[in-house]
């Protein structure tokens, strides 16, 4: 059966539209995904034998020393790779010790975004970067973009929320 003209035209002109507005707009919900492009983002708590292990989450607890950031599937063992991260936080946390010494690390004006630039070894099939939850970080809504010398990039939106397992909040956090 064929379309019209009319109606064929209609077609490709309301999805040239929405294929304009998803570029223009940006599609959200691949940030509200925890795996993009074969890099991940979650947290990282020992098991029972005390090793560390990943889990995707967008959804990271507010805890002293809770691990959180993003990791890259199928890296190759012995061949360095090259990114660049910026991580978003609602206000500028108490305090950026530990991060202000490196020299790879840069921290806007406004104290609320650090951009992190980094070279990777991977020793197996993964490379990443994590985070750790500190007393006067701010809780709520953040942002984590990472991108490869190759191309690939990925952006998540996750938030830092109170602890519901019982383990006590790292302190001094405010939801923003």
């Amino acid at each position: 059966m064929r379309e019209s003209g009319l109606r064929m035209w209609l077609r490709v002109a309301v999805m040239t539209v929405a294929a304009a507005l998803a570029a223009a707009c940006g599609d959200t919900r691949e940030e509200n995904a925890t795996v993009q492009d074969g890099i991940e983002f979650g947290t990282w708590t020992p098991d029972d034998r005390g090793e560390m292990r990943f889990e995707r989450t967008l959804e990271v607890p507010y805890v002293a020393e809770q691990a959180f950031g993003w990791r890259l599937q199928d890296a190759v063992p012995g061949e360095p790779v090259h990114w660049v991260e910026r991580l978003e936080l609602p206000r500028p946390p108490d305090s950026w010790e530990g991060v202000l010494e490196s020299a790879n690390v840069e921290i806007s004006e406004d104290g609320r975004t650090a951009t992190t630039f980094g070279t990777s070894m991977p020793g197996d099939e993964f490379v990443g970067n994590a985070w750790y939850v500190s007393p006067g970080d701010p809780m709520g809504d953040c942002r984590i973009t990472v991108e490869f010398e190759d191309g690939r990039k990925a952006t998540f939106r996750f938030r830092i929320v109170a602890p519901l397992d019982g383990r006590p909040p790292a302190g001094g956090g405010e939801i923003v």
